[in-house]
Formats: C-alpha cells, sequence, structure tokens
C-alpha cells in the first residue's frame, strides 16, 4: 500500500475529503429566494360599475315608508323631518308623505331632505312648535282599508299580541278588584249614595294608579279629573252624547271629587287614611315625636318595638321620614347615656369604638339589656 503526505495530495483530492468528512457531520440546507420584483395586475380597459349615486325622488314627489330619497358619499344632504340616514349616508323615508327639499334658518350651511305629510304644507315646521303625525295624511274611504290599516301591527307585535291581551285581561281584574275594595272602605270615610260610591271608587283607582306611577297626590287628582272630563269632551265630538248630558256629568263628576277629595287620602304606602288640616297634621306630628322621644332611653324589647312602629306608620309622616324616625328610634343598641356604663363583671357587654377625638380605639362596658331584644 502505497502513502501519500498531505503536500503531494492535490487541492482536488483534498476538497472532495472535507466534502465527504462535512457531509456525514453537518447538513446544509440552501434556499434560493426571488430576485424578481412581482408583476402588477393590469385592468385591461376595463372599469367597475358606477355606484349610482344622486337623488331617487324628486321634490314634492310621493313615497312610502322604507323608499330612498338620495344616495351620495359624505352628508351633502341631511335628513329632515320624518327622514334617516343610513351608515352610508342614504337618506330615505321614516313616513309617507311627499318629498321636500328646503333650508333650515337654525342650519344656514346645510341643506336638508324632508318628508312632508301633507301635500301642501312646507318644511321646514316652525320650530318650538308640535310635530304633526301620519294619521289622516291620505283619507281611506274603503272600509276594508281603513279596518286594515288600523288594525295593522308588526310581526314583533303580531307575536306578542296574545301575551299583551292576556296581561291587559289581568290588569283589568285588578283593576276591578280594587274598585270593589273602595266600595267597601269608602263608606267608612264619606257618605256616597250607589251611583256616586262607584264614580268615586273609580276615581280611587285612577288616583292610586297615577300615585304609584310617582305622581303626587295632588297632580294625580288634577290629571283624573282632566281625563274624565276630555273623555266626555270626545264622546260628544264621536256623537255619543249630547253636550248638555256632558256637561251635567261633568258637573257631578266634579261634586263628588271634591267631596272625596276633603274626607280620604292615601299616605306613603297608598293606604287609604281620613282627610286632616295642616293643623290637626301638625298637631299629630308633634304628639308622635314627644312620645317617640320619651321612649328614646329605655330598653327595646318586643312589645316596645311593635309599639314605637305603629307611632311611626302614620298618615302624618312620608316616607322618607318614617325611614329616618326608624333609624333612630328602632336601633337594635340604645343610646349610651352615663347611667347605662357600668363596671359590673357580670352583667356588662364590652364594646370597642373608635374615639374621634383622640384618635385611638376605647373600650367600653354597656349593660345587657341596653342591647334589647331582636
Amino acid at each position: 500500500m502505497q502513502l501519500y503526505s498531505i503536500a503531494q495530495l492535490t487541492p482536488r483530492v483534498v476538497g472532495r475529503a472535507c466534502s465527504a468528512l462535512l457531509r456525514n457531520t453537518l447538513q446544509v440546507n440552501q434556499v434560493r429566494t426571488a430576485t424578481k420584483k412581482a408583476a402588477g395586475s393590469k385592468t385591461h380597459m376595463q372599469d367597475s360599475k358606477g355606484r349610482r349615486l344622486g337623488p331617487k325622488k324628486q321634490n314634492n314627489e310621493r313615497v312610502k315608508v322604507g323608499q330612498i330619497l338620495i344616495r351620495q358619499r359624505g352628508t351633502k344632504f341631511y335628513p329632515g323631518e320624518n327622514a334617516g340616514i343610513g351608515k352610508d349616508h342614504t337618506i330615505f323615508a321614516l313616513e309617507p308623505g311627499w318629498v321636500r327639499y328646503y333650508l333650515d334658518p337654525f342650519h344656514p350651511k346645510r341643506k336638508f331632505i324632508g318628508v312632508s305629510l301633507d301635500r301642501d304644507t312646507p318644511l321646514p315646521t316652525p320650530h318650538f312648535e308640535p310635530r304633526r303625525r301620519r294619521f289622516g295624511c291620505v283619507e281611506l274611504t274603503d272600509s276594508w282599508q281603513a279596518s286594515r290599516e288600523e288594525e295593522r301591527m308588526s310581526r314583533k307585535e303580531y307575536i306578542a299580541f296574545p301575551e299583551i291581551l292576556s296581561e291587559k285581561a289581568k290588569r283589568d281584574a285588578r283593576r276591578i278588584a280594587k274598585a270593589d275594595f273602595y266600595k267597601k272602605a269608602l263608606p267608612e270615610f264619606v257618605e256616597l249614595s250607589g251611583e256616586e260610591l262607584d264614580i268615586a271608587a273609580a276615581r280611587m283607582v285612577s288616583v292610586e294608579a297615577m300615585v304609584r306611577g310617582g305622581k303626587s297626590l295632588e297632580d294625580a287628582r288634577f290629571y283624573t279629573s282632566y281625563n274624565y272630563g276630555y273623555d266626555k269632551s270626545l264622546e260628544v265630538q264621536r256623537g255619543e252624547l249630547s253636550a248638555a248630558s256632558a256637561e251635567s256629568v261633568k258637573a257631578q263628576y266634579t261634586e263628588i271629587a271634591e267631596k272625596l277629595d276633603a274626607a280620604v287620602v292615601l299616605d306613603c304606602r297608598f293606604k287609604l287614611c281620613k282627610s286632616l288640616t295642616e293643623a290637626e297634621t301638625e298637631a299629630t306630628r308633634n304628639d308622635i315625636l314627644a312620645q317617640l322621644k320619651a321612649t328614646e332611653q329605655t330598653p327595646l324589647n318586643a312589645e316596645l318595638k311593635a309599639h314605637i312602629a305603629s307611632l311611626i306608620d302614620n298618615q302624618v309622616f312620608d316616607l322618607s321620614s318614617r325611614v329616618k324616625l326608624r333609624r333612630r328610634f328602632l336601633k337594635p343598641v340604645a343610646s349610651e347615656p352615663v347611667g347605662i356604663v357600668q363596671d359590673d363583671k357580670k352583667t356588662r357587654a364590652v364594646i370597642q369604638r373608635w374615639n374621634y377625638k383622640e384618635n385611638k380605639v376605647e373600650v367600653i362596658q354597656r349593660s345587657q339589656e341596653a342591647f334589647g331584644v331582636n
């Protein structure tokens, strides 16, 4: 076997030997990247379709609900009365009527598109005046079309209609039961005949509903009388009642209402109570407060708690006053006079409290009787 030195080997042979050695020990992968820029797309003389922008309805043209008035990019025109705008600035009709292109003196730099409910009514409607509704903009002479328009409802309303009727029947039943209750309770406070008692009971049902809704007793009485008179005026307009009869009925109702309001009131818990004058109310309030202050230093028990609660639940106190009195006189722990603090280890109750004057926690001893009976 013939041996050669490194110097005698050719560079080519040495390179092959090194390559073989590297292949056995390390594998190298080479990635060729693109060196040519990608070509851009060409339209080949093709253009996109137009967006069909511009006005779709002209001035004084009749439109229905939902019809498009104008398509635009940006708010070149603003939605006016009875018109809405979409997210792509499309203006559409919210009510049936006639299209109006107009300017508003309150916004001199804007152009508006609105819908007028009448053919001859211009826009804009004078400011600070009530807006008109769509009822009656076109007279329906056909009885079938008129009934169809009156009974028209959306799909959501149609689905919920049985539930609405059920809730209405329950509400009417509750009102009838409440009217029967007032028919039995009112004779204890005021003398009324059979027909007068029915009217008074219906009035009290309406007054209580308004008071529960957040109105004051005075406002509830006023609106109940106003609604009754307005209903009679509508009956006169429909021809169901003559004008003379309506005036007679209104006078009778007013007389019963004055008699009833002078005799009974509703307290903050909607309980029927006897009406008191201002002097009687003030005297009763002072008397109850004196009785409550007399029990302030007395340890509470179950009997005393019931007595204090009965004094507080009086018609002369509103709801906030009752809450304050309960927090003051029905506390689980009596007030802290000197006589109650004791050093007797057998009956004492040790409590801790924060002394704000000295900024420290202090321990005091209280009699167990001061904590009352829960």
